[in-house]
């Protein structure tokens, strides 16, 4: 699982990148691909719950291979995990680097999931 969980974030982010149209990976982060005004943000949002699953699976095989008392490694990496489930759910509202998005943010006009992605 933790071997497997970069590949398919790595998938995940370049099959989104492709099936959307104006996306650009050199002016954008990986958030414009799970936004509520992407064309597809399923293909990312799905890459980023299956990833943050396969990295909290490892932190069990991880807590299971460790010796007793070692606790707190795998317990951070079951914590980023979670977070990187919770970023496939909690989702941007619309490109943080596109000037529409930025005068919404701006304004005060975006649910407060979008600022899991951008703080």
């Amino acid at each position: 699982c933790g071997a497997l969980a970069p590949v398919v974030f790595t998938v995940a982010w370049v099959v989104a990148g492709l099936v959307q149209e104006e996306y650009s990976a050199r002016r954008e982060d990986i958030g414009a691909l799970a936004a509520d005004s992407a064309e597809h943000p399923w293909v990312m949002m799905a890459g980023l719950v299956t990833t943050g699953l396969l990295v909290a699976a490892f932190a069990v095989g991880l807590h299971r291979g460790v010796r007793r008392g070692s606790t707190a490694g795998p317990a951070l990496i079951m914590l980023s995990g979670l977070g990187i489930v919770a970023l496939g759910i909690l989702r941007n509202d619309c490109s943080s680097l596109t000037e529409a998005c930025e005068a919404r943010v701006e304004a005060g006009e975006v649910p407060w999931q979008h600022t899991a992605w951008d703080p």
